[in-house]
Formats: C-alpha cells, sequence, structure tokens
C-alpha cells in the first residue's frame, strides 16, 4: 500500500503553464525588446548606438 503524498498548509504550488498578463502589440514588443536591449548593453558598459530622435530635432551646427 502507497502512502499519499500530502501538502503541508505552508506549501506553495508552481503553475506549470503561464498566463499572459498583458496583451501587447508587435509594436508594442519591439519597443519593449529594443528598450531591454539597451538597458542591458547599458549594464555591460558596451556604447550605445546613436539613435534617431523620435520627436523630428536634429543636430545642426
Amino acid at each position: 500500500m502507497k502512502r499519499l503524498a500530502r501538502r503541508s498548509k505552508g506549501q506553495l504550488s508552481f503553475a506549470l503553464e503561464r498566463e499572459a498578463r498583458h496583451d501587447l502589440t508587435p509594436d508594442q514588443q519591439n519597443a519593449l525588446l529594443l528598450a531591454l536591449s539597451d538597458l542591458l548593453l547599458e549594464a555591460l558598459g558596451e556604447a550605445l548606438p546613436a539613435q534617431d530622435s523620435e520627436s523630428g530635432e536634429s543636430d545642426e551646427c
């Protein structure tokens, strides 16, 4: 006869399937991925590539 496994009252369960919390558009996913990659490069001490300003401003001499 096998002993049944019992969960203690203090034991937490771990969900094996991940639930989507936020539905992001492809543009939002791309922007998030770029922001995270920039943060990672900055944390590693890498120089970030020059980016065009989104507000339309330009550097004029």
